[in-house]
């Protein structure tokens, strides 16, 4: 007994089946043309302000594109909405797209069976290339006659400006303005890929690898990217990139691999590689023994962000930094910190330097010690002022001598002292409490 497989498996089985499961080549191939074919782009759908959009479905028809079939029976536009659910990449106008002809939500009036709607995949990757994958029509079949070397030197509308006044590509809607943002880049390369790797390109720079170490033995090979020095061949890397390296000059048809410290913005996953970013600042001088080995360097398990500016915030609770060893913050201009209550809780506390021995002194117990000095200055001085004469003493003959004080000087000095110790609420003691900081406090 045969059975179907693949794309007619949800089709009954006609007469002319053998009852081997082996049916005519040409029977195939028609049965196939009638599931699986493919057309041009001429616009796709991509909000709501789409003239018409109620004759596709409504909002129902965003993300869908019309098409001209090229291998159809048919011919016209027809509408096609995008074959997975979760994964929407609506291809350019120009571009080809492999169309599917699959179930639909609406039911057939006389045998109550889902009527067929029309689903395309992805377009067609003619040039190669991320960024746009047009096929001109027959007045842009100039370019289609190039060398493939001529090609891959430059874009795909790097030809003279007679082709480009015939080809004119429009990847834009011409019924739809508000839609109209898509630009062609012509320094947008291709990922290389290695064996293995699953490799998801946007158009525009943006990508996501999931490949590993890819060591060869061919010398030449390792130059290709920058993960494989260390590691055996197979362990895992993930590469988030948004953005590729502005400054290649090398043609937007040659494949490229990521570049973490030239790429816009970088997410590294790595298990065993050396990664070799620059990191704007490296001084562990800080760091007593011990120090971290440079990110450049490490060759275990870490990840790694990379960019012009990061930005961690925490809408509605907190954000969490925890390290089994040391957690470095390194800036070339400044450390800055902004907020309602700071708390280091540690028994070893060194600023300045490493190598600082000079302790803190504690405000509290200092100024409350410095204040009873203070006071019985100010008595001393009071008690100075006072003396009306002193005792002079001969030292050979022990005769003893009283003379007038001359005091005047000592009374000034004695005076001053008081006042800046006591001055009626100027004074130092006065004013002890104003000497504590209401911010800084230490144990």
């Amino acid at each position: 007994m045969g059975y179907k497989k693949g794309l007619s498996s949800n089709e009954t089985l006609s007469p002319n089946i053998l009852s081997g499961g082996i049916k005519e080549f040409e029977d195939v191939k028609d049965e196939l043309k009638s599931i699986i074919q493919y057309g041009r782009v001429i616009d796709s759908i991509l909000n709501e302000d789409y003239p018409n959009i109620l004759d596709y479905g409504g909002i129902n028809a965003i993300g869908g594109i019309l098409f001209r079939p090229i291998n159809f029976e048919t011919s016209g536009t027809t509408f096609a909405k995008p074959l997975f659910p979760n994964i929407i990449s609506p291809p350019l106008k120009s571009e080809l797209v492999i169309i599917f002809k699959f179930f639909s939500t609406e039911i057939t009036e006389n045998n109550n069976k889902p009527k067929n709607e029309y689903y395309y995949l992805t377009s067609v990757n003619i040039w190669n290339n991320p960024n746009c994958n047009p096929l001109p029509t027959n007045q842009g079949t100039l370019s289609l006659q190039k060398t493939y070397s001529e090609v891959e030197a430059g874009s795909p509308n790097n030809i003279t400006q007679q082709e480009i006044d015939n080809l004119s590509p429009s990847f834009n809607s011409s019924q739809n303005p508000s839609q109209n943002t898509f630009e062609e880049k012509s320094n947008i390369n291709p990922l290389l890929p290695f064996a293995g790797d699953t490799i998801h390109q946007g158009n525009f720079g943006n990508s996501i690898r999931l490949g590993s170490t890819s060591y060869s033995l061919n010398k030449f090979n390792n130059s290709r990217n920058n993960w494989s020095e260390k590691g055996d061949n197979g362990n895992p890397i993930t590469i988030v990139r948004n953005g590729q390296d502005p400054n290649i000059k090398n043609g937007n048809f040659l494949p490229i691999t990521e570049d973490i410290n030239n790429d816009l913005s970088s997410l590294y996953l790595t298990s065993n590689q050396i990664i070799p970013i620059i990191t704007s600042n490296s001084n562990y001088n800080s760091f007593s023994n011990n120090p971290p080995i440079s990110p450049g360097l490490y060759d275990k398990s870490q990840v790694i962000i990379n960019s012009n500016r990061l930005v961690f915030n925490s809408k509605s609770d907190s954000i969490l930094l925890s390290s089994q060893k040391s957690i470095f913050i390194g800036a070339n201009s400044s450390f800055n910190v902004s907020t309602k209550a700071a708390v280091i809780d540690s028994r070893n506390i060194r600023l300045g330097s490493k190598e600082a021995t000079e302790p803190i002194i504690l405000g509290n117990l200092f100024l409350s010690n410095l204040e009873i000095i203070m006071k019985e200055l100010s008595t001393l001085c009071l008690a100075i002022g006072k003396i009306k004469e002193v005792t002079d003493v001969n030292i050979e003959t022990g005769v003893l001598t009283k003379l007038p004080a001359v005091n005047g000087q000592l009374k000034s000095i004695a005076d001053n002292l008081s006042n800046m110790i006591e001055g009626g609420g100027n004074g130092f003691v006065d004013q002890i409490e104003s000497y504590k900081s209401n911010v800084n406090k230490i144990i």
